[in-house]
């Protein structure tokens, strides 16, 4: 889980629409919009252009270099917020190969004893008997919080 293992991750889930877009952080093309407000005020475009006047550069701060100016970066799309449900999950509800078990509490995932890959989860079916039941998968678990 070190940086430059996720940093795949990150990209393939973007589509930067940003100006100045560092493409060695960003990627094109995934589910979550990065993008810019679409209606910049004149203090902000003022506070850019005062910064890139003293000797700063114009940056995306999401990118390799952080010391800079720049606008604010957004998860916006088509007017609207993006964030990963309404990119991610949304599409895909109907899948017959998807469940989403909301308010479970994960006791472990259970790994096949050949290949140490999951095979499923246990999950606390009631918390205030302790009471599990296993939920098995065919081919990846995904656990979010």
């Amino acid at each position: 889980w070190s940086y430059e293992e996720v940093l795949p991750f990150f990209k393939k889930a973007e589509d930067c629409q940003l100006d100045n877009c560092d493409e060695e952080y960003h990627s094109k093309g995934g589910p979550i919009a990065i993008t810019q407000r679409s209606a910049v005020n004149e203090i902000a475009t003022a506070f850019v252009k005062s910064g890139v006047e003293i000797g700063y550069k114009e940056v995306d701060y999401n990118g390799k270099e952080q010391e800079g100016f720049s606008v604010i970066q957004q998860t916006v799309k088509n007017g609207r917020r993006c964030d990963t449900n309404t990119a991610c999950l949304d599409p895909v509800l109907s899948r017959p190969n998807l469940d989403i078990v909301i308010n479970a509490h994960v006791a472990r995932i259970v790994l096949n004893e050949t290949n140490d890959k999951a095979k499923g989860v246990e999950v606390f079916s009631d918390l205030k008997t302790g009471e599990k039941k296993f939920i098995a998968c065919s081919k990846e678990v995904v656990l979010s919080a």
